[in-house]
C-alpha cells in the first residue's frame, strides 16, 4: 500500500472504531506476519466477471493479497504459498473437472490437513457441498437439491439472519433483512450427517425460467460455515462480491475461515442498507435492461439517452451494468463521461481504475476533469490504490 492510501485507511478506521469497538483494528499492509495471501481459482468454467469481482472485493482488506490460481498452478504447488482459497461463480462441475483428481486432492489437503480456509461463491458453494451424484468436495455439510432447475433466474434477493450472523457480520445488527445479488445459485439443505451452521436464510422465491417450481429457494440456507478437518469452510449461495455495499463480506469470510481478527472496513464499502428491496428479473424487467444495454451500445447514440440508461441500470440493480458503463468514459459528451464515472463509483467497480485514470489524463474539459478526479480518488480508496 502506498503511504497516502495507508494514512487514509487508518483515518477511516479511527472513525469506525467507536461504532465497531468489538472488532480489532487492521494492521498496516506489509507488516511482518500480517499479509494474507488468498488464491482465487481460475478454472475452466469460472465466470470471468465473477473471477474479477472476487479479486477486486478482496482488495478491500489492506492485508489481503489476492492472486489468481489456475489448475496448473495448483498442481505445481501454488496453494503452498496461500492462506486461503476462493472458488468463484460460474460452472461448478466444469471447475471440478478442470482440477482433476490430483488438483482436487491438493485442495482437500489444503483445507483438512493444513487447516487453511476456503470460500465458495454460488458455483463455488456447489463445489464445496455434499451433493450426491455430483462432483464436489464434500466439505460444506449441505447438499444441493432441485438441480434440474438450476437456471431459475437472477436478481437482488432478500435474506434474513440467524443468531450466528452477527458473530461474523455485526454490521447487520439492528436490521431485519438485507439484499444481495443472486444468479442461479444452488438450493442448499442440510446433508445427511452434515454439521453446517446457517448464517443467513434466503427469503426470495426465484422461479423465473426453466419451469422452476415455486417455493423452492425461499426458506433455504443462503450463507453457512462448517469445520472441515483442521480447516474452515464458508459457503455463499449469492454473490456478495458483485453487490455494491456488500463486497466487504468476502474478505470478512476469508478472515473468519482463517481465524483471523475480523477488522472493520470503511463506510464507502460497508453500505448494508444501500439495497432496500427485492428486484427479480422477470421478462419485462429483462426487456427493460436489454433496452438500456442497446442504448449504451448505440454509435454514436444520444448522450441523453445513454445517461438515462445508466440511471435506469443503477435503479434496477442490473447485474451486468458496470462493464457496459465503462465504455461511456470514452464518449464525446463530457456530461456522459462524468455520469459514467459517478456510476462506477456507486457500483464500487474498482476494476475500472485504469480506465478512469486514462479518462482523467485525457479529459479536455477542466470542470469535467475535476469531477473525474474526485471519482478516481473515491474509487481508488476502496482498494487502497491497488
Amino acid at each position: 500500500m502506498r503511504p497516502s492510501a495507508s494514512r487514509l485507511f487508518l483515518a477511516l478506521l479511527g472513525l469506525l472504531l467507536g461504532a465497531t469497538s468489538h472488532l480489532a483494528a487492521a494492521p498496516a499492509k506489509g507488516t511482518p506476519g500480517t499479509l494474507l495471501r488468498v488464491g482465487v481459482f481460475k478454472g475452466l468454467g469460472a465466470d470471468p466477471e465473477c473471477l474479477s469481482d472476487a479479486v477486486e472485493a478482496l482488495k478491500i482488506d489492506p492485508a489481503i493479497e489476492p492472486r489468481i490460481l489456475t489448475a496448473a498452478d495448483i498442481l505445481e504447488g501454488g496453494l503452498e504459498t496461500c492462506d486461503a482459497l476462493v472458488l468463484p461463480g460460474g460452472g461448478g462441475a466444469r471447475q471440478m473437472a478442470n482440477l482433476g483428481a490430483r488438483g482436487q486432492a491438493k485442495v482437500l489437503a489444503f483445507v483438512k490437513e493444513r487447516g487453511r480456509g476456503v470460500v465458495g461463491l454460488c458455483a463455488g458453494a456447489y463445489m464445496l457441498s455434499d451433493t450426491p451424484d455430483y462432483a464436489c468436495f464434500h466439505l460444506g455439510g449441505l447438499e444441493a437439491i432441485d438441480r434440474e432447475h438450476d437456471e431459475r433466474g437472477n436478481g437482488m434477493v432478500r435474506f434474513t439472519f440467524t443468531p450466528e450472523t452477527f458473530s461474523v457480520f455485526p454490521e447487520f445488527k439492528g436490521m431485519e433483512q438485507a439484499f444481495m445479488q443472486y444468479y442461479e445459485g444452488p438450493v442448499l439443505v442440510p446433508a445427511k450427517g452434515g454439521a453446517a451452521v446457517p448464517m443467513a436464510v434466503m427469503q426470495s422465491d426465484v422461479h423465473l425460467k426453466n419451469d422452476a417450481p415455486a417455493n423452492m429457494t425461499n426458506g433455504k440456507t443462503f450463507l453457512a460455515w462448517s469445520e472441515a478437518g483442521k480447516g474452515r469452510v464458508f459457503l455463499a449461495v449469492g454473490h456478495p462480491e458483485n453487490t455494491p455495499g456488500m463486497r466487504w463480506m468476502l474478505p470478512r469470510m476469508v478472515r473468519w475461515t482463517l481465524r483471523k481478527e475480523l477488522i472493520p472496513y470503511g463506510k464507502d464499502v460497508v453500505r448494508v442498507t444501500r439495497n432496500r428491496a427485492e428486484v427479480l428479473f422477470d421478462k419485462p424487467l429483462k426487456a427493460r435492461e436489454r433496452a438500456c444495454f442497446e442504448d449504451l451500445l448505440a454509435f454514436p447514440g444520444d448522450p441523453d439517452r445513454k445517461r438515462a440508461a445508466i440511471a435506469t441500470l443503477l435503479e434496477i440493480r442490473s447485474w451486468g451494468a458496470k462493464e457496459r458503463i465503462e465504455g461511456c468514459l470514452r464518449e464525446n459528451d463530457p456530461a456522459l463521461r462524468l455520469a459514467a464515472a459517478e456510476a462506477l463509483v456507486e457500483l464500487e467497480h474498482t476494476a475500472a481504475l485504469k480506465d478512469l485514470k486514462a479518462a482523467v489524463a485525457t479529459e479536455p474539459d477542466p470542470a469535467t476533469r475535476k469531477g473525474l478526479e474526485r471519482c478516481l480518488k473515491a474509487l481508488s480508496a476502496m482498494s487502497h490504490g491497488r
